[in-house]
């Protein structure tokens, strides 16, 4: 256990004065009840003292309390705090007529007065009250009027009330020696349930904004029916249950100050704290309503307009001064939809949400003004509002942005989309007719591939055929020249053979290829020189190479690839140089690299692009043997691998020839 200062923190103090507040209710109750059940005949009435205290508690205080709800209406303008100011002023009135009609000694005028005005004044506070619970505060258009009309009929009433009871044209309520009629009776029950109801109707929302000022006003309301019931219980006075009942009343109306007090204290002036609350949302609705970017239009259940932000004057071109309370159908010379067809009045979104109570949501409507030269483009969304309980909508509104801007870019869009789908389908034309010509193409080059294998290898080998024959028969029995010529007729019928093999193969590369599979590219390496092995010998060449990788391609044309960058390697070499070849391949991004390097002659640098074309040769035939179509070949197989073929040389320094060929599979 500490032995330290033990601390209440505010919160808790203000449970505690809470649940004290209870404890005068509680005690006036049990003694109204013991005085009820034992009744004493002692009488202690002293002749201003009654008066005296209905005057400055009852009268003064609620007085004092009308005016600051007066005051206060006047900033609110909020009916709850009017009906509060009537309410403490009828009370007030009443106590006070009824105490100087005591000085009278006329009882009857007293309790009548005083009954009655207290019962207008509970109704007063429960309609406040109920006033006060609903959702949406309900508020004049005028303060002053309202104010000074309303507190004058009160003073009005009270005091026709109580000349005509002065005058006995009221129903009795108090007999001397007999008690309270059966009308009394009624009246003094009523008010106490009318007060009762309020109080508990207080105390049970107390849990809302304004929580201070509910509960005390809700126990000062509280007191007053306990002490009401105990005077009805005894009404002569000097009784002792009447004064218990007096006092209750008394203490109940030092509640109620204790409440207007303590909301003074919160907001600055005698604004109900949930009406201060609503207030600062109203105004923060307001700074939100007024700064949107979007249009927002209210509408009533008729359609006509009752307000609007400054972006929907702006962007519908009238101001709210113009257009209130006039439908939207008077001011819109000209509605259509998208399509360009006109908009019906029942097709108004506002109109739609009325009739139907549902959202209406994305409608998209272009409005025509008569300042305007084009239409202004809109995208509404209209939402209905309904009174709590109720089906029929009261209000709605709309929210809508002007969207002309983004119909024009989407105008431009469309017509440029439109421009690209004709250019792409006139181009897609254009290729389609490119492709059939290159089917035709395709078609002849097969024509002519196999015209050369065929028709034209046949004449070529009588050719040779014969100019060899001539050779063996006729060498050495015509003159020198003779014999030259021979030889010109059979190495030339021998080129043209090999010149037409070479094409053939060239033009078969794209049209006869076999399917690609997976394979280790070092076996096609081996095949190529296997097949070059008597060159190799008779050159005395080495040939070395790295550890190369499985590759996906058509074999045959890979070998192929091989057997021409080797065979020029050991064709071009040095004289009196032994020839050194070496084949390597690397990984460098989705692809391999592969290289055939040699150390012969090498390439001059302006010819390195040109030795891959068709029948492009950089020696003279005496010189080097060929058709001058095997690096062609090369570049149209690799074309088809979807890679690419380069050298890189410095002349007579030897060359390094590098293809390309795609890790992953091509798409063939």
């Amino acid at each position: 256990m500490t032995n330290g200062p033990i601390h209440v923190s505010g919160e808790s103090q203000t449970s505690i004065i809470h649940y004290l507040a209870w404890l005068p209710i509680i005690i006036f109750i049990i003694i109204i009840t013991i005085l009820a059940l034992f009744r004493s005949d002692a009488v202690w009435n002293p002749h201003f003292l009654i008066p005296a205290l209905n005057i400055t508690f009852l009268s003064f205080i609620m007085f004092f309390v009308s005016v600051l709800a007066a005051r206060s209406y006047l900033i609110e303008r909020s009916v709850t705090l009017l009906l509060l100011g009537c309410g403490t002023l009828t009370l007030s009135l009443g106590a006070f007529l009824g105490g100087f009609s005591l000085l009278g000694n006329n009882i009857n005028s007293t309790i009548s007065i005083y009954n009655t005005a207290a019962c207008l004044s509970g109704s007063f506070h429960l309609a406040s009250v109920i006033f006060s619970l609903r959702r949406h505060s309900v508020k004049p258009q005028s303060g002053w009027p309202y104010l000074l009309f309303s507190y004058f009929t009160v003073f009005l009433t009270i005091g026709i009330l109580a000349l005509l009871i002065e005058n006995q044209s009221w129903p009795v309520y108090f007999i001397q020696g007999s008690g309270d009629t059966l009308f009394g009776s009624i009246v003094i029950h009523i008010t106490i349930t009318i007060f009762a109801i309020s109080s508990i109707l207080l105390m049970a929302n107390k849990a809302k904004n304004g929580a201070n000022f509910k509960y005390w006003y809700g126990l000062g309301l509280g007191l007053i029916a306990v002490g009401l019931f105990g005077v009805s219980i005894q009404m002569s006075l000097g009784d002792s249950l009447n004064w218990v009942g007096r006092f209750s009343q008394y203490l109940g109306t030092v509640y109620i100050l204790i409440a207007v007090l303590s909301s003074i204290w919160q907001t600055g002036v005698w604004m109900l704290p949930w009406e201060k609350a609503l207030q600062e949302s109203e105004e923060r609705y307001k700074l939100l309503f007024d700064t949107m970017l979007q249009g927002v239009i209210f509408q009533d259940s008729d359609g006509h307009i009752a307000s609007m932000n400054s972006a929907a004057e702006k962007i519908i071109g009238y101001k709210f001064n113009q257009i209130q309370g006039r439908t939207l159908n008077d001011l819109i010379g000209k509605t259509i939809h998208e399509n360009g067809q006109p908009f019906n009045v029942e097709e108004y979104p506002s109109i739609v949400a009325l009739k139907t109570g549902q959202e209406v949501k994305n409608v998209v409507m272009g409005i025509h003004h008569a300042a305007r030269k084009n239409y202004t483009w809109l995208n509404i969304h209209a939402v209905p509002e309904f009174m709590r309980g109720e089906k029929i909508p009261y209000q709605v509104y709309m929210t809508f942005e002007d969207i002309t801007e983004d119909k024009q870019i989407n105008e431009k869009l469309r017509h440029a989309r439109d421009n690209l789908e004709k250019q792409v389908k006139e181009r897609t034309l254009e290729l389609e007719k490119v492709v059939d010509e290159l089917k035709r193409s395709n078609e002849e080059l097969q024509s002519f591939a196999y015209i050369t294998s065929h028709d034209l290898q046949e004449p070529l080998r009588t050719i040779a055929s014969y100019a060899q024959l001539i050779k063996r028969r006729y060498e050495g029995q015509l003159d020198q020249d003779a014999d030259e010529f021979i030889d010109f007729m059979v190495n030339g019928a021998s080129r043209m053979k090999n010149m037409i093999q070479g094409l053939l193969d060239y033009s078969r590369v794209g049209t006869q290829g076999h399917e690609f599979k997976e394979f280790k590219s070092e076996y096609a390496l081996n095949y190529a020189l296997t097949n070059l092995q008597s060159a190799i010998n008779e050159n005395n060449a080495e040939i070395t190479y790295d550890k190369l990788p499985t590759i996906f391609a058509d074999k045959n044309q890979i070998v192929s690839v091989f057997q021409n960058l080797i065979g020029n390697a050991l064709k071009f070499q040095k004289d009196g140089l032994k020839p050194e070849i070496h084949i390597s391949a690397n990984k460098k991004d989705n692809e391999y690299v592969f290289s055939v390097r040699d150390n012969g002659i090498g390439i001059e640098k302006q010819y390195t692009h040109h030795i891959f074309e068709v029948f492009k040769r950089l020696h003279a035939i005496d010189e080097y043997e060929g058709a001058g179509i095997g690096l062609a070949i090369v570049k149209r197989i690799i074309d088809r691998h979807g890679g690419r073929v380069w050298v890189e040389s410095e002349f007579g320094k030897g060359s390094t020839f590098c293809f390309t060929l795609l890790i992953a599979n091509p798409i063939i």
